[in-house]
Parts: C-alpha cells; structure tokens; sequence
C-alpha cells in the first residue's frame, strides 16, 4: 500500500504531488489541473481584492472617505473592494475541495496493480543507476587512495575507521537493498502458476524443464524471460495433464 499520513489535513492535500505520478495515473492529470484552476482563481481574487483595499485607502480608512474626497467616490471604491473579497471565500473552499479530492484519487490509484506496473520499471531503473553510481564513486575514490598510497598518506576519519570497504559498508548495503533481482522476479510468475498444482505430470515436467533452459540463458533479460514463460504457461494450461505414476 502507497504510504500516506495517518491523519491527513489541508496541508497534506495541497502539497504537489511529484509529475512521473501524476503522468502514471488515468485522471490525475485532470484533478491536478483543477487544483491549480482553483489555486489560480484565488490568488486572482487575493490580488485583486488587494488592488481594491488599496484603491479604496487612497480615498479614505475603511469606515469612510477622506475630508477631501467626495462620499459617492469613497462608496464606489468600498463596494467594489466588498465584491471582490466575497469571492476569496468561495474560491478558496474550492480549492481545498479539489486539493482532496485530488490527494484522495492519487492515493487511493497508488494502492492499484496498474500503477505498480507502471512505477516498478522507473524503480528498477533508479536502483541501477544508484548502483553505477556508487561504483563510480569506488571507482574514483579507489584512483585517489592509489595517489594517496604514493605519497604515505593515510586517509582516516573521525572513530579511527579507515579505509573504502568500512567508509562505504553501510552505503552499499543500502544500495544493494534496493535492487531487484528482476531474474527471480520473473521465475516468481513459473512457481505461482505451479505451485498450486501438487500432482507431478510429464507435461509439467515438459514446462519445467523448458522454462529452466530461458532461466539459465543469461543472454535473455528478465522482461523477455518473463514473456516466454508466459507463453509457455498459456500452452501448458491447454495441454491435457497427464499424472505420471
């Protein structure tokens, strides 16, 4: 389930909520864009009741004119101050009606199958790079201690732990924790689909031993692994099963 505060309040709806989310989500875009409708429409109306308060100033305080500007003028410049700030309200109920119902929408799509499908590969994706990213950086830090080494240097840090492993082992142990492992993820799809099926039939073994040899090809990646276990699962589930004795 995609986290969410315990106890949501109009602060927590009207944060933005980050666009790859957005783009993932059927109707989100369109609620998004209500939110920032109803935001804009008060921030028109706040400026222009300010613009009215001020024009209304210039002619007097808010109970009444100056002693040189004529009453008719100061009415004119009050009422049109009134109107405009009534509409602050409204806009501002709107507003927070569409950040909820947005926050509510999003929320509750993050919980379904589809966006998880959807966000998986950016998840993988971002788990790769930080990978490639920390090995550079061991990559990098490794040519500095070699400069290091030449010079008698020792690089220590406060605690008296030294060294790249011990100034990196709890970096990459995060990192490593992040990663899938997308082989084992598609061979999952073989063992649902079998698991449940606790009679050993030669057909069954026909699948297994198909589906071991796209498991031990390190040339296929896990996407298309996945898919030729699919395909053979849909020839399986059609062939007749045959109980082997």
């Amino acid at each position: 389930m995609a986290f969410r505060p315990d106890h949501p309040n109009s602060s927590d709806f009207i944060k933005p909520f980050p666009e790859w989310i957005i783009s993932a989500i059927p109707g989100a875009a369109e609620k998004d864009d209500a939110v920032k409708a109803t935001a804009k429409a008060v921030h028109d109306a706040t400026t222009k009741a300010a613009a009215a308060n001020a024009k209304r100033a210039a002619l007097g305080g808010p109970d009444g004119p100056a002693a040189h500007v004529k009453r008719a003028a100061w009415d004119n410049a009050d009422d049109e101050y009134r109107a405009v700030s009534a509409q602050i309200a409204p806009a501002q109920l709107a507003h927070d009606r569409a950040a909820k119902a947005r926050f509510e929408f999003v929320y509750d799509a993050m919980d379904g199958e589809a966006f998880t499908a959807q966000t998986e590969p950016l998840y993988a994706e971002a788990s790769r790079r930080t990978q490639e990213h920390l090995d550079a950086l061991q990559a990098a830090l490794d040519e500095r201690d070699r400069f290091a080494s030449a010079l008698g240097r020792v690089i220590d840090v406060e605690g008296g732990n030294w060294g790249l492993r011990n100034a990196l082992a709890n970096v990459a142990a995060y990192v490593a924790a992040g990663l899938n492992d997308e082989d084992e993820d598609a061979w999952s799809i073989v063992n649902d689909a079998l698991g449940a099926s606790l009679a050993l039939t030669d057909t069954k073994m026909e699948v297994i031993r198909a589906c071991n040899a796209i498991r031990d090809d390190k040339a296929i990646p896990a996407a298309g692994k996945a898919d030729a276990y699919r395909a053979i699962l849909r020839r399986f589930r059609m062939s007749p099963q045959r109980v082997i004795r």
